[in-house]
């Protein structure tokens, strides 16, 4: 099994795929400068079934895809971890790879991926408690701002308005978990939300109600019960919808940027991925948080920041490419915490 043929109809699948991923090595190089070198290790190898003719296994490929540019004090590489099954049958000439899948979630897969083709929306198993209306945020650093940020936060300035809230231990509980999960907590399919409520709650994010009768009130937020115990926590801690309305509109704990290259260390991203503003059926889709920062010594826009999230789950994953990987109609939602 060290080394095994590749079905002809595989091949020529890798190299459609060699194709597309040419495709996006240059749509990254123009939006953020694109990678120079990586590091692809494989793990967690799980035997699935054997036959005397066939084996079929999962694993876990980790990679990290250093920056053609990055700031001196910035994240000098993304890290992303993305499972694969793979199906070997023994032929007459020996074992032969006939088929593998990389389990990709809905939402922007990993820089080694092909362009995912299914529905992004993270299609959670949670009602939408209230409306979500605030100004879409611009993506574009030459917009001209239509409105001031009260108490804004850049790097290094200090919170001017609400709680001391820990900005450095969200952002150090985002890195460390990006990929292993806190047992603590229970993990959702989609779990992005899920993964910033507790970067929140890190940072000093106290809970508000509790128990299954506030579960579906949009001015609660907190986490409760064991393992399956989903009742017990409320739907604007795992909900992306939902944890928006909860935190500008309900609890004023964030408040909505009008670009979102005026975002910084810990502030949290949203994005409706498929409706046109003003569409009635638009609601927010998924959650990221700010975990790098390029910028200019009194520049209140930044060069370049660098995202991390669960689903798909990806450590400091460049914004500049996220949006070039989007339709333009998407609906941006940039939260100062």
């Amino acid at each position: 099994m060290t080394s095994v043929k590749v079905e002809p109809a595989l091949q020529e699948r890798f190299a459609t795929e060699a194709r597309q991923l040419d495709a996006k090595r240059e749509l990254y190089r123009r939006a953020s400068g694109g990678r120079k070198a990586a590091e692809v290790s494989i793990g967690q190898i799980v035997w699935l079934s054997t036959t005397p003719n066939s084996v079929q296994l999962s694993a876990v490929e980790t990679g990290k895809l250093y920056f053609v540019r990055s700031a001196p004090d910035g994240p000098k590489f993304e890290t992303y971890w993305l499972s694969h099954t793979f199906s070997f049958v023994r032929k007459a000439d020996g074992w032969t790879l006939v088929d593998t899948k990389a389990l990709v979630a809905p939402g922007i897969p990993p820089a080694t991926q092909p362009a995912n083709t299914t529905d992004k929306n993270e299609k959670e198993d949670l009602k939408v408690a209230g409306k979500f209306r605030p100004m879409a945020s611009e993506t574009d650093r030459s917009a001209p701002l239509k409105a001031a940020a009260p108490g804004a936060k850049f790097s290094g300035a200090p919170r001017v308005a609400g709680p001391p809230y820990d900005y450095s231990a969200m952002v150090n509980y985002a890195i460390r978990y990006a990929e292993n999960y806190n047992p603590n907590y229970r993990a959702y399919g989609n779990d992005c939300t899920n993964f910033v409520s507790q970067v929140m709650q890190a940072g000093g994010w106290d809970y508000v109600g509790g128990g299954i009768l506030d579960r579906t009130d949009p001015d609660k937020w907190f986490y409760g019960g064991g393992p399956g115990e989903t009742f017990l926590t409320s739907y604007t801690w795992a909900g992306a919808h939902n944890w928006g309305v909860f935190a500008q509109i309900h609890s004023q704990r964030t408040w909505g940027l009008s670009n979102v290259w005026l975002m910084d260390l810990a502030d949290v991203l949203q994005v409706d991925w498929d409706h046109p503003a003003g569409d009635p059926g638009s609601i927010i889709d998924h959650t990221m948080v700010v975990t790098g920062r390029w910028g200019y010594q009194g520049d209140p826009f930044a060069q370049e920041l660098y995202m991390t999230y669960h689903t798909n789950n990806r450590l400091h994953f460049p914004l500049s490419d996220i949006i070039a990987e989007t339709n333009p109609e998407d609906i941006w939602y940039a939260h100062r915490t």
